[in-house]
């Protein structure tokens, strides 16, 4: 599963000044052996984001401690429990757990049971600060134990991508951890000014609900049907199917599903916006006023609206901007890749599959634009009783824009009507009393 990148490093500190007993080093006792606090990181349940807390002398335990991310709270203790390993020497089992351990406890603050598994990974970040990369220390010399467990060497999980456990928690249910990490005894002069960077990584493994795409595929309503003509996408087609999506604060329809992938299209149900598409003379989506409004990401895009998108949306989504004069499937010559795109007018034209334009579901009685050109000065767009036509830039047409839900994203609540929408595992926005208008995203008002 992915990393995000919203980590707060916090600092990092090289172990310095080992002293080695005589029975394991005698000339080099002297030297120095530099090795890096492990350093713990956060993932929420659904992978909602990452931080972590670099475990050496920390003033400021408030501050740093304790992480909240989505919906997993990760706490690390106060002063007392915070670890410097300074000092420390290659030592045997017993002395290694005599050790201050690393002690961090998890809570599932969600509504949902989450399950986890806890991996020690390398922390590339810092490796490539330090430079380090062709200087680590083997993994074979590091020896951890968490719990109560049976101590090992950090190599030994190498085949399981050094995953060191795997839990689950109930809403507000929580499970405090104890690593020890120790130097293992026996180890020869070449452990002598090596470096290691690691960290603790708690990954959120979202079983709750089902897939998304195979929810639809057992069935869109009366009023709508799956149409399996394309090879490439599964569109869902009819008057009103039931395929309606809710996701940070917005009402969407899902458009299709990628056989590819399993990822699902989604169109928002109504106009967001209304801008003009690009300036005269470049119908071009790359690069344009819409591509740029989309996919900012500040408060004043459409992409910096959107919940924890990472953890939603594929954000390396392939757009088909070919300029047609045809309604049929465009060829695929203009390919632009972003995290939010428009329909295009194909994509449209497939959803009144066996019904009308006027009567399909994703004629909203609104004129919008749609992502493929006609030509150097125009581009397709929808007029408001669902025709398709082509307009030049200059005029402010609505934006519906449309992103790719994951594959791993899951409905946990709701039938796919109007009234009783999908509703997604992690988009935790049912309950808006006593929170701050500040704090909530845009269609939560």
């Amino acid at each position: 599963m992915k990393r995000f990148n919203n980590r707060k490093k916090i600092t990092k500190e090289k172990i310095e000044e080992y002293n080695f007993k005589e029975v394991a080093l005698t000339k080099m006792a002297k030297r120095q052996l530099f090795i890096t606090l492990l350093s713990i990181l956060g993932v929420t349940v659904i992978s909602l984001g990452s931080a972590y807390a670099v475990f050496t002398s920390v003033s400021k335990s408030a501050d740093y401690n304790v992480i909240k991310v989505g919906t997993l709270n990760i706490d690390f203790g106060d002063e007392s429990n915070t670890i410097d390993l300074s000092g420390q020497y290659p030592m045997s089992d017993e002395e290694g757990m005599k050790l201050t351990p690393y002690t961090f406890k998890i809570t599932n603050t969600g509504t949902l049971a989450a399950d986890y598994e806890i991996f020690i990974e390398d922390d590339t970040d810092m490796i490539g600060q330090d430079n380090c990369a062709n200087n680590q220390l083997n993994k074979d010399y590091i020896r951890y134990k968490l719990d109560t467990g049976t101590p090992a060497n950090l190599s030994s999980i190498a085949d399981s991508n050094y995953k060191i456990a795997t839990g689950s928690l109930e809403a507000g249910g929580s499970v405090t951890y104890t690593l020890y990490v120790w130097i293992r005894e026996g180890v020869g002069n070449d452990v002598l000014n090596k470096h290691y960077h690691g960290k603790i990584v708690v990954n959120g493994v979202n079983t709750q609900g089902e897939p998304v795409a195979d929810t639809l595929l057992r069935g869109v309503g009366e009023n709508g049907a799956i149409n399996t003509t394309d090879p490439d996408q599964t569109f869902i087609t009819g008057t009103d199917p039931n395929n309606y999506i809710w996701y940070s604060g917005k009402l969407w329809r899902a458009v299709s599903i990628d056989t590819s992938d399993n990822s699902v299209k989604l169109v928002t149900q109504w106009n967001i916006s209304a801008i003009h598409y690009n300036a005269d003379g470049n119908t071009a989506f790359d690069g344009s006023y819409m591509e740029e409004w989309l996919n900012d990401t500040s408060v004043d895009g459409f992409l910096g609206n959107l919940r924890d998108y990472e953890n939603f949306i594929k954000t390396d989504s392939v757009w088909n901007a070919t300029l047609t004069t045809s309604t049929s499937k465009p060829e695929s010559t203009t390919m632009v890749t972003d995290a939010v795109g428009l329909l295009n007018i194909y994509e449209y034209t497939m959803s009144y599959s066996g019904t009308t334009y006027s009567n399909g579901y994703l004629n909203n009685g609104l004129y919008w634009w749609s992502i493929t050109p006609y030509s150097a000065s125009s581009v397709w767009s929808v007029y408001y009783y669902g025709l398709t036509s082509y307009d030049n830039l200059s005029i402010a047409y609505g934006v519906r824009p449309s992103i790719n839900l994951k594959s791993s994203v899951r409905i946990v609540d709701g039938d796919g009507t109007i009234d009783n929408p999908y509703r997604l595992n992690g988009d935790n926005d049912t309950n808006l009393s006593g929170t701050l208008l500040s704090s909530r995203y845009s269609g939560e008002y």
